[in-house]
């Protein structure tokens, strides 16, 4: 008698157990993707600053006043200590800036395909890093060490900006390969914990005088487990349901049997819903087994109510790929699209337009009315962009004033240059915020493929070299890469 009780109770704290365990392991799967997304947010982050450096680097020697040339060192030297912090703590640990400019603390890489993209990195700024500084020192700056920097810099920067790009796709296929042990072994600890629930129903059916004689303290460990059972039989008619399952589906004096369980549970192979009583649809995970219980045969169900889950996950990938301020598309998702598009139009032989936009006058928004005003523009900008763009267009922010478009499936570059005019035209219109309306305009570059390059990393720089032709053009216009190129190509050498 006192092993047959203990022969049942065992398999029963076992299957708490793994309930535990696999709650935990949830929590573990869930505090893994948060770090990776923001492992993976700032090394995209990376490829953003060694353009900005380049950016900087130009406008510190062709700003027309000493205000604009201050202005550009001081961005200049933001970016080389932010990619620099963050390069460090990517290779030994330690803190740095997420993507709100707020410190955060990431440990270090330790796949070593990434600290190899890492090292590769940290070499290619090793050399680089010197000329930029020793051009900013006051004592020693001379436009020959400027230009110097600026050629090592343009010599440099496409291969650095590789090896970020190889340094995030590698943080991502590690991240990928992570979750999916991780899930395995969740996996695992449910089916074990299924398994151990099903020895359970086969020992009580073996002795069912035992279990009829207890089964009110059965129903007791059956409704202290959180998770929801449901027992069903061949007919689909409900027999058992825990009070777990009756709270789940909203039956507070539980479930009423011979109910149908297609009134509880549609079974889709890939997204299972479940039904209260109220008629309220749910998402759930599912496991069923085979069995017996009470001698009869049937399908035993445990069930999980996955809302949380699939929310949290969806806010995961949201943070990994949407920027938190406007919910545009970011620097990420946008490269990802670009690739897309890119392999889209070249087997149907189509072209495409990236659009590089920088907003003219926004730090004078943020210097005289703060970051929440400029936060504000930034989202009022964001809508405005949107409007001007066709619903299969991609509308992204790539960080701080700068935004950039992908236009699908364009005829000709006139298509482009027509949105360019009234992305010009939206923007230059007022805007109102904090009760004062506030003017800016805005410099547009485009790059055209397959006209222009066929490379989507390339296909940005021309747009963002084009863009800064057209800010120092003027502002409030838009300029071709086509035009820079031609220039280009058509420079007698020396």
């Amino acid at each position: 008698m006192g092993n047959s009780k203990y022969a049942i109770f065992l398999p029963i704290i076992l299957f708490i157990v793994f309930d535990i365990s696999a709650l935990s392991l949830n929590y573990w799967i869930s505090d893994s993707l948060s770090k990776s997304a923001l492992a993976i947010n700032l090394a995209g982050r990376q490829r953003m600053l060694t353009q900005r450096i380049s950016k900087s680097l130009l406008l510190v020697k062709l700003s027309p006043t000493d205000t604009e040339k201050q202005t550009a060192q001081d961005e200049l030297k933001a970016a080389l200590h932010l990619f620099d912090s963050t390069l460090k703590a990517f290779k030994e640990g330690g803190n740095t800036l997420d993507g709100d400019y707020k410190p955060v603390f990431i440990t270090a890489i330790e796949s070593s395909q990434a600290r190899q993209h890492l090292e590769q990195g940290l070499q290619l700024w090793t050399t680089l890093k010197p000329s930029i500084l020793l051009s900013l020192d006051s004592p020693t700056a001379t436009p020959a060490l400027l230009n110097q920097a600026i050629e090592n810099t343009s010599r440099k920067n496409l291969a650095l900006l590789q090896k970020m790009n190889q340094l995030t796709l590698t943080l991502e296929q590690e991240a990928n390969k992570q979750i999916r042990l991780l899930r395995v072994l969740q996996s695992l600890l449910i089916i074990m914990a299924l398994v151990n629930f099903f020895y359970i129903t086969q020992r009580l059916v073996k002795d069912r005088r035992l279990a009829s004689k207890n089964n009110q303290t059965l129903n007791t460990i059956f409704n202290s487990i959180e998770t929801s059972i449901i027992i069903y039989s061949k007919s689909r008619k409900i027999i058992f349901s825990n009070q777990a399952a009756n709270q789940l589906f909203q039956y507070p004096d539980g479930i009423p049997k011979n109910l149908l369980v297609n009134n509880l549970l549609t079974f889709h192979k890939s997204f299972p819903i479940g039904h209260t009583r109220s008629g309220t649809a749910f998402p759930v995970k599912i496991e069923c087994q085979k069995n017996a219980f009470r001698g009869i045969p049937c399908v035993i169900c445990t069930i999980d109510d996955a809302t949380k889950q699939i929310k949290k996950e969806e806010n995961l990938r949201k943070i990994a790929f949407h920027d938190p301020l406007t919910g545009l598309a970011n620097r990420l998702l946008f490269h990802e699209r670009l690739t897309q598009e890119i392999l889209h139009n070249k087997r149907h032989l189509k072209a495409l337009a990236v659009l590089f936009i920088d907003l003219d006058g926004f730090k004078a928004v943020n210097d005289e009315l703060g970051h929440d005003a400029g936060d504000q523009l930034l989202k009022l900008v964001s809508q405005r962009l949107i409007q001007c763009c066709r619903e299969e267009d991609t509308v992204a922010r790539m960080g701080g004033d700068e935004f950039t478009l992908i236009l699908s499936s364009i005829t000709n570059i006139k298509a482009a240059e027509r949105i360019a005019s009234t992305i010009l035209q939206q923007l230059s219109n007022s805007f109102l915020i904090q009760n004062q309306i506030i003017h800016i305009t805005a410099s547009i570059g485009i790059s055209l493929y397959p006209k222009d390059h066929y490379e989507a990393d390339l296909l940005i720089k021309y747009a963002d070299n084009a863009m800064y032709e057209a800010k120092k053009s003027g502002k409030n216009r838009y300029a071709l890469a086509s035009n820079q190129l031609n220039k280009t190509t058509q420079q007698p050498s020396p």
